[in-house]
This record gives structure tokens, C-alpha cells and sequence, in this order.
């Protein structure tokens, strides 16, 4: 496989005892829940990534040669960063963000290279509308959607499925675990972690994770 070439490496370095310093701020796939600070260095967009319904992934391109052509075209135009729904700051705002200016940098690239080659920017295709979900293989997939099924409404979509799954959100999120553990805190744990626009920082209540029951959790949300 096309990957085989970077596990030979690791398994190299490990044969002749190179060793390296592992690093979480240096690389981010977009999609991917990014670290706190700071910004990553590499963005490596080399699998799928959506934005609410809006989807990008470089293979569905790798045999198009419109970018070889004039007058120049472009994949469809990406999403504006104003149009999302959560609280700006917040980790999936971030994480949203991030894949909006991997892709955003890629289609004014395309731009500037029409621009040069072909005298303008060029013409994005149709505005396509994606649906996509995670396999058991926890691959990222997606498609378009057809044209009788509704339009994506960001606020709807974040009200609809932001919420504290579990009775010990306010406690884990006092305890820096969604920054610790963003991944399941970020399902689990979503309006105790500031992901829900308007209700950052309404925990649920319950037990507090350290034998504690009841009291106020409440975890206040960022400015």
C-alpha cells in the first residue's frame, strides 16, 4: 500500500535505535480535534474532512486535469468560517476552523494559479452538498446529498446533538479533561466543554466523578 513506505521507516529507526521527539502540536489532519496552542505547523490533508455539509477529500480530484486547462476551474468553494453556529474559541469551532483554512488556502491557491495561467480566477464547480458518517473502520466517508433532502442549518444541527451525555461532565471538564481527552469529551461531554454556542458552560449536574453527589458543577463558560 501507498502507506507502506512510512511504517518501513519507523520500523528502521527502530532497528538502528534513531530516536525522536514526539510532538502534538507539529502535525493536524483537518477534521481532526486540534491542540490547544499552538496552531499546527503541518496541515496533512490527505483524508476526507467535512465542515457541516460541506466535504473535501484531494483523491476525488487526482484524475481531473481542469487545473491544466483554461479558461482555469476549481473544486467547489469551501464554506465561509462566519457561517458556524459554535462558540467561536471552542474546540469544535476550532477544530471546524482549522479544516476551513486548509481548504480555503488550497482553492485560493487554485485561484491564483488561473489568475497566472489563464488571465482570471477561474470557475468553482456547482455547489455540492454532502452527507457523511464514520465506518466501523472509523473512515471518514461522504456523498452528495440529493436535492430533496434539507438544506444543513448549522444552529439547528448544534442544538439538536450538543449536549452532556454523562452525569460527570461538570466535574471532568473542571478538571481540564477536555483538553486532556478531547476526543470523548467532545461527545460525551459537549455543553460542559464550551462546544455549544449559547449554552457553554449549562453542565448537567449529578455525580462529580470523585465519590462527590449533587452540588454545582457548573463550569463558566469562556468570554
Amino acid at each position: 500500500p501507498w502507506i507502506s513506505e512510512m511504517y518501513g521507516y519507523v520500523f528502521g529507526c527502530a532497528e538502528v535505535g534513531l530516536n525522536h521527539s514526539v510532538s502534538d502540536t507539529f502535525m493536524l489532519y483537518p477534521g481532526y480535534s486540534p491542540p490547544n496552542d499552538p496552531f499546527p505547523l503541518v496541515l496533512h490533508y490527505g483524508l476526507t474532512f467535512d465542515v457541516n455539509d460541506y466535504a473535501f477529500d484531494k483523491h476525488w480530484y487526482k484524475n481531473n486535469v481542469f487545473y491544466q486547462e483554461c479558461p482555469g476551474q476549481t473544486f467547489v468553494e469551501p464554506i465561509p468560517v462566519e457561517s458556524l453556529a459554535e462558540r467561536e474559541g471552542s474546540l469544535e469551532w476550532r477544530r471546524k476552523e482549522i479544516a476551513l483554512f486548509c481548504v480555503w488556502t488550497l482553492f485560493e491557491s487554485m485561484q491564483w494559479h488561473n489568475q497566472r495561467r489563464c488571465g482570471g480566477p477561474g470557475v468553482s464547480e456547482k455547489k455540492i452538498r454532502y452527507t457523511c458518517s464514520t465506518n466501523k473502520e472509523n473512515v471518514r466517508r461522504c456523498k452528495p446529498k440529493k436535492d430533496s433532502e434539507p438544506v444543513f442549518d448549522a444552529k439547528a444541527e448544534l442544538l439538536t446533538h450538543c449536549a452532556d451525555k454523562e452525569t460527570a461532565c461538570c466535574d471532568w471538564a473542571s478538571k481540564g479533561e477536555c483538553e486532556k481527552n478531547p476526543g470523548f469529551m467532545a461527545e460525551a461531554c459537549a455543553t460542559s466543554c464550551g462546544l455549544c454556542g449559547d449554552n457553554a458552560g449549562q453542565c448537567v449536574g449529578g455525580d462529580g466523578g470523585d465519590g462527590a453527589t449533587g452540588g454545582d458543577h457548573r463550569v463558566a463558560a469562556a468570554p
